[in-house]
């Protein structure tokens, strides 16, 4: 009954799951924008307001390249059951 439920909220979890990883990768990049800012590493050509903002830029590409090669696959698996599992009921 407990795999039932779970397979059949999967999709539903996968999404909340998906949203609070990349909202942890913007906030992660917020962080190395600010850190980047406070060492200097970047070059003075670039504002230091635009720090913050590009490292969240770039933590939501990294982290939606990580939920595509991780989730995707995932979800694709649960599909295939899906259409199995209406297949056989037929």
């Amino acid at each position: 009954m407990l795999i039932k439920w779970l397979i059949r909220s999967y999709k539903t979890m996968m999404e909340v799951f998906a949203w609070i990883l990349l909202i942890l990768f913007a906030g992660i990049g917020l962080f190395v924008g600010i850190e980047m800012d406070n060492m200097g590493l970047l070059s003075k050509s670039i504002s230091s307001d635009m720090y913050p903002l590009i490292g969240m830029g770039i933590g939501i590409l990294i982290g939606l390249l990580f939920e595509a090669l991780l989730l995707a696959p995932a979800l694709v698996l649960f599909d295939i059951h899906s259409k199995v599992e209406a297949i056989s009921r037929k």
